[in-house]
């Protein structure tokens, strides 16, 4: 077989799929040679490029017999494999093989379509392609076709734990198939909202996924943890499939052992993209980490909810300096980036977070993180920002740090350097500045006031006294 591109390659595949389409009706072919046919112009297929045949309706129609009426599991999916690399090289192909197999139901009907992660691979794989310029009733497939069910089924397997579901044999093309599958849940749920009730089924599975997946610290957000989140994103996580107007209690689909140990991943993944990721990647990958995180705090019990508030509001420790100031801990940095400009996306959602957190009370989250902090989020949510600054609830503490009254007072372990002391002062004006802004409090910045006075001057780095 040549493999090289020309007049040569095409001949190739003429008669390749010449001599599959005759013995669809003499069955003149051995088995074998079936399969070295397929198998042929799978490898002319990746290559578009003088395989023109392939990627017309005449040969993914001889294509669609072989992958959904093949005489062997091993014709159907090597006929499947070159269809998959046709829909994704030319999308024109997506509506013949969807004209050609039954609007997409062929592909739910074949024998074994999702029992092993080989077919789950090329059936997912084909499906997610099928989702974008085609006329493909994913509705009908979901709610009479038992879409969500296979998919449901998939993705419990791929939590099972057990060691006949993790030899090592099949770890790449089980990690394969669960990336395809999680895409396929996500397009489906985000591209037909009207099937979220039953796609909702595939939460509790995703979840427990989740709970067993790690990354290195230093790359927390890689696939298929994102995949995860990203599929999470647009599933409901209760039984009402309405969340703008639910009908009664908002019932969780998942146990709470499963919510408890998925929040832990996740609170222990946002601590890692915190501390290791720049504000810029936080900003493009971490939006639906902490969404996700959101959702399952709202839903969680009491005690979850505690997990959460523990991690991510700033501990009474935290307040011998400003809060916000550290990077110890999650709580101060999810501060920090709320408050600050490098990663703004990301920032928003943090602000929200901490405010949940806060029982979305205004004033209880002035006290937790300061009114400084708290102040531009309530007052740019149109939250209204509480009178008089709302208080802190407590004397010996700066209502709009945070700090600690007494360790404000020059306490040893606040001794700073210039650079820090440089940090610390802008954050002030800044955030003195968004105090004067609020008009709710009538406060003068000391810095604005020291440069207009003269008392602080800009130093130009230049002796002017060497003279």
């Amino acid at each position: 077989m040549s493999t090289s591109d020309g007049p040569g390659k095409l001949e190739e595949v003429k008669e390749l799929l010449a001599d599959l389409k005759t013995d669809l009706k003499d069955k003149r072919l051995s088995a074998q040679e079936r399969l070295e046919c397929l198998e042929e112009l799978k490898v002319h297929g990746r290559d578009p490029t003088d395989a023109d045949p392939i990627f017309e309706v005449d040969g993914v129609k001889v294509l669609t017999n072989y992958a959904f009426q093949g005489a062997t599991v091993k014709e159907s999916r090597e006929a499947l494999r070159v269809l998959a690399n046709a829909l994704l090289l030319k999308p024109a192909t997506r509506q013949m093989l969807a004209d050609l197999s039954s609007g997409g139901t062929d592909i739910l009907s074949r024998p074994g379509a999702f029992e092993s992660v080989e077919d789950e691979f090329l059936s997912a794989r084909v499906l997610f392609l099928l989702t974008y310029g085609t006329t493909v009733d994913f509705d009908a497939l979901v709610t009479t076709g038992g879409l969500a069910t296979k998919l449901q089924a998939c993705l419990t397997r791929h939590a099972d734990p057990s060691p006949t579901q993790r030899t090592p044999a099949l770890g790449l093309m089980r990690e394969m198939a669960l990336a395809e599958t999680l895409k396929l849940v996500f397009n489906v749920a985000h591209l037909y909202p009207a099937t979220l009730g039953p796609m909702s089924a595939c939460t509790a599975p995703i979840l427990a996924l989740l709970q067993n997946m790690k990354a290195p610290p230093l790359k927390p957000l890689v696939p298929p943890i994102t995949l995860m989140l990203n599929a999470l994103l647009n599933l409901d996580f209760t039984t009402s499939t309405s969340s703008s107007t639910p009908t009664g209690p908002q019932t969780p689909l998942y146990a709470d052992a499963v919510a408890s140990l998925a929040v832990e991943r996740l609170l222990t993944t946002l601590d890692d993209a915190t501390k290791n990721m720049a504000p810029a990647a936080l900003d493009a990958e971490a939006l639906p980490l902490v969404a996700v995180l959101r959702k399952l705090y709202a839903l969680g019990s009491l005690t979850l909810q505690h997990a959460v508030e523990t991690r991510v509001l700033p501990a009474e420790d935290e307040r011998v300096e400003p809060l916000g100031r550290s990077d110890r801990t999650l709580a101060s940095r999810l501060l920090r980036l709320s408050a600050g400009a490098d990663a703004p996306r990301f920032g928003a959602q943090a602000a929200v977070l901490l405010y949940e957190c806060s029982g979305r009370d205004a004033e209880r989250f002035v006290r937790n993180v300061g009114f400084g902090h708290a102040s531009g989020f309530l007052a740019n949510s149109g939250l209204g920002v509480p009178q008089g600054g709302g208080g802190s609830g407590r004397t010996d503490v700066n209502f709009v740090t945070g700090q600690l009254l007494e360790r404000e007072e020059g306490g040893e372990d606040l001794e700073m350097t210039v650079e820090e002391k440089e940090r610390e002062a802008e954050r002030m004006f800044v955030l003195f500045e968004r105090l004067r802004a609020t008009g709710v409090v009538d406060v003068k910045n000391p810095l604005r006031e020291a440069v207009e006075s003269g008392r602080l001057q800009e130093v130009d780095g230049e002796d002017n006294d060497s003279d």
